[in-house]
């Protein structure tokens, strides 16, 4: 089944003259800010992947070089990660069994990052990184590599081995906010290890967020699951560039750190190529004695100077994207109306028009 939505532009003028930046006065951190009413909205197309209805513990999907959807399950599954061929439906292999063995863990974080799948055992502090490339080449006779230890229990919201010596870390206690008199004065990121002070209000519910690497300028994009808030870094771990908007969210928090009545919606994925970033964003909360949050999704495209080129809203719950070979075509997972997990694959129409 496909369906095409057509938008109206919110205004005919040229999308770079809206990106207002100015310098900060404390850090020299230059920060963007942006207004989705500033820009015209893409028009979109989008077709459900039925074979991904199967899946019942799917908790993402993923899908790398057009041919192999990731599955990565719940708890409820004997088995957290699931490779598949797109086209022809075929199971490719399956790892990461639930336990307390050597190479089986008791829940799973897991991200795409270029051609490498990062799952980390959060509760256990231990990662894999699973080459996507020898998983086409081998097939079943892919043999997991030990999973390597990083430093303890909720110490990093996770994980991305940069290379063989350097394991870079989101820290799950930077968290800044004046309504609650909060400031960790923790960094976002940090190399391997790191002594946390005592004391250290404990965030990790509230700081959370996503990241994505580019190797070819050594640059880290991060971006908040919390708030309007997008941060470029560099390899030495130096803040770059700060991103608000596009929409505005005015996010409060209970002093037990936790979202006071509603629950924050705003970036939900990333995915980037040398180019561009591309970014799942809602940008708006839920009361909590409600069930779902708004059903639509906006699909954002910065580059990496942080430049917001191109935006397109789809009517979906959407939580993870996939890029493809054509820079306007996606898969995208989310749930339907009746909150089933499925694929999308989704084309913007209109982009770099």
């Amino acid at each position: 089944m496909k369906s095409k939505l057509l938008f109206a532009a919110a205004t005919a003028a040229a999308l770079l003259t809206f990106g207002c930046s100015r310098n900060n006065d404390d850090t020299g951190v230059k920060t963007f800010h942006y207004d989705i009413a500033d820009y015209n909205v893409s028009d979109v197309e989008y077709e459900e992947i039925p074979f991904s209805r199967k899946f019942i513990h799917a908790h993402s999907f993923y899908v790398y070089a057009d041919s192999i959807l990731v599955v990565v399950n719940s708890n409820s599954a004997d088995n957290f990660i699931e490779f598949h061929n797109i086209n022809t439906k075929e199971c490719i292999t399956k790892c990461l069994r639930k336990g307390n063995g050597p190479n089986e863990i008791i829940n799973c974080h897991a991200y795409l990052y270029g051609d490498k799948l990062v799952a980390d055992d959060f509760v256990k502090g231990r990662f894999v990184s699973i080459d996507m490339d020898r998983i086409a080449k081998e097939g079943e006779n892919y043999k997991l590599e030990d999973l390597k230890q990083y430093q303890g229990n909720f110490e990093a919201i996770t994980v991305y081995p940069i290379d063989s010596e350097k394991i870079l870390l989101m820290n799950p206690f930077c968290f800044e906010s004046r309504q609650l008199g909060i400031d960790n004065k923790e960094p976002r990121f940090y190399y391997n290890e790191r002594k946390f002070r005592n004391g250290l209000a404990q965030t990790y519910n509230i700081a959370q967020g996503y990241m994505q690497i580019n190797h070819t300028d050594s640059l880290i994009v991060f971006a908040s699951s919390a708030e309007p808030l997008m941060e470029l870094y560099d390899f030495n771990l130096d803040c770059l560039k700060k991103v608000t908007g596009p929409t505005d969210m005015k996010v409060t928090y209970h002093k037990k750190l936790a979202f006071k009545k509603h629950v924050a919606y705003s970036y939900m994925s990333l995915a980037t190529d040398d180019e561009n970033i591309y970014a799942l964003y809602v940008g708006n909360q839920k009361d909590n004695a409600v069930e779902k949050p708004k059903p639509y999704t906006h699909i954002l495209r910065y580059d990496w100077d942080c430049v917001l080129h191109d935006v397109a809203i789809v009517p979906l719950r959407l939580n993870d994207i996939s890029r493809t070979s054509d820079q306007n075509t996606f898969y995208v997972s989310g749930y339907d109306e009746d909150g089933v997990k499925v694929l999308y694959k989704l084309t913007c129409t209109s982009w770099n028009d």
